[in-house]
């Protein structure tokens, strides 16, 4: 089968997680973790770093911080991960949910104003499938409007706005190293804060509430969010090989593009002043051949998914508000595929792949 996403452990994961086995450390205390907060911030100035058990707590750890809570309300995209507005809810707030840009894929900066009210506390735009397109611009936005920007970057380690990393911008960014990730801690995520103090009572909240120097005493109710020193092990042979990974990425995408530029079919469009971590390749198709592809993909083991269902659709969130038409959300869910994106790919399986499609869309199609 060829897999949509797979991991690279080429490097050193072994020979470090041997020496947390060998040497006793493998909870959430050793060398790895301080390491691998640093690699974190390696291109990024003057911010401080959490690690975190995995992304959706680094989220929630973020917004509580930064005074997210009951009565406010979180902007959020509707197409997205569920994680995401899970960890607004987690926070007590409500998630108002805005339509997407119907070229980047990321939240919409047309209807922004409109969702904005005296509640309004926060906006947590999402780089979709690692394009950080319009994410300077809402941060601006936010900014000039008193409200928190905390920027979900779980597809985007690596992503670049104007030559400048992604965790430079916002309040607040979080990564996350799940399996599927652009590099991986097995389970595992990150949240960078601009804000010094804010940083410290996160660190608190992380470990237990327990007051710093003074260990088994609690001043506030804190949370479990600490990443193991294993995860970090993984996590700091993945960040030593992350130019090589992102550079094969990229070639990968520009292989996809090679491959379908006759056809007449719709990507992820990525600012020039910006530079994706290229997650994953997605396309929209024709809908009314979306399924008869994903068939035939399926019946040449080649791994595939559709879009995230939009949060506006699932039964969990009918207590976010909608603020926009969804128009070019339901579009592209309606339409769009993900194919096969990982550093172990060849650019053999990418030509195959793309030649299965090809083959489902007839002449009028394309």
């Amino acid at each position: 089968m060829i897999k949509i996403f797979e991991a690279d452990l080429t490097g050193n994961e072994q020979i470090y997680l041997s020496e947390c086995v060998a040497s006793g450390w493998i909870s959430s205390q050793g060398r790895f973790v301080a390491e691998f907060e640093k690699m974190v911030l390696r291109d990024i100035v003057d911010r401080e770093c959490l690690a975190t058990a995995n992304g959706t707590v680094a989220l929630h750890l973020a917004l509580v911080a930064l005074g997210v809570g009951p009565g406010d309300e979180v902007i959020v995209p509707d197409i997205t991960f569920g994680a995401t507005l899970n960890a607004v809810l987690y926070a007590g707030a409500v998630p108002v949910i805005v339509d997407i840009d119907p070229n980047d894929w990321n939240i919409s900066r047309e209807f922004l104003d409109s969702a904005l009210t005296d509640k309004t506390k926060a906006i947590l735009p999402v780089a979709l499938y690692g394009n950080p397109s319009g994410i300077s611009e809402i941060v601006d936005w936010a900014s000039t409007r008193d409200i928190f920007s905390i920027v979900d970057a779980a597809e985007a380690v690596g992503a670049k706005i104007g030559g400048k990393d992604i965790g430079t911008f916002g309040d607040a960014v979080t990564y996350s190293y799940f399996g599927n990730k652009i590099i991986t801690t097995g389970e595992g995520g990150a949240v960078v804060f601009k804000n010094k103090e804010v940083a410290s009572l996160a660190r608190v909240l992380r470990d237990h509430g327990m007051t710093p120097g003074r260990r088994y005493h609690h001043e506030v109710i804190g949370f479990n969010y600490r990443m193991t020193n294993m995860q970090a092990a993984v996590g700091v042979a993945q960040y030593e090989r992350l130019d090589s990974i992102l550079d094969v990425r990229e070639k990968i995408i520009k292989r996809y593009h090679q491959n379908i530029a006759s056809l007449s079919l719709v990507s992820q469009a990525v600012s020039e002043s910006c530079k994706s971590s290229n997650w994953v390749f997605a396309v929209s198709v024709p809908c009314e051949r979306i399924d008869s592809i994903m068939m035939e993909l399926s019946n040449q083991d080649i791994e595939h998914r559709r879009c995230f269902e939009p949060m506006s659709l699932q039964p969990a969130f009918t207590t976010a508000k909608v603020s926009s038409s969804l128009e070019s959300s339901q579009a592209l869910f309606n339409s769009l595929l993900l194919l096969p994106t990982h550093s172990r790919l060849s650019f053999g399986e990418i030509d195959h792949i793309c030649e299965v499609v090809i083959e489902k869309l007839d002449r009028k199609s394309r």
